[in-house]
């Protein structure tokens, strides 16, 4: 389950292509780090990534 229950984000991420190495590495972080809170600058016009296939403590950057 995620624990996003603290104020400090643990990791930042800057994307904008490859959505499946994307998906990959927040479940590595995931797993390695027991559901950090993972905040999301992501490029929606280079490429589309779906919100919907991650986990609650995956937060993005509104607008991108």
């Amino acid at each position: 389950m995620p624990n996003i229950s603290h104020n400090s984000i643990e990791f930042i991420l800057l994307t904008h292509a490859k959505p499946l190495q994307i998906y990959r590495l927040i479940d590595k972080l995931n797993s390695m780090f027991n559901y950090p809170l993972i905040v999301c600058h992501h490029d929606f016009d280079k490429c589309d990534l779906s919100g919907d296939k991650l986990s609650k403590n995956v937060l993005f950057v509104r607008p991108h």
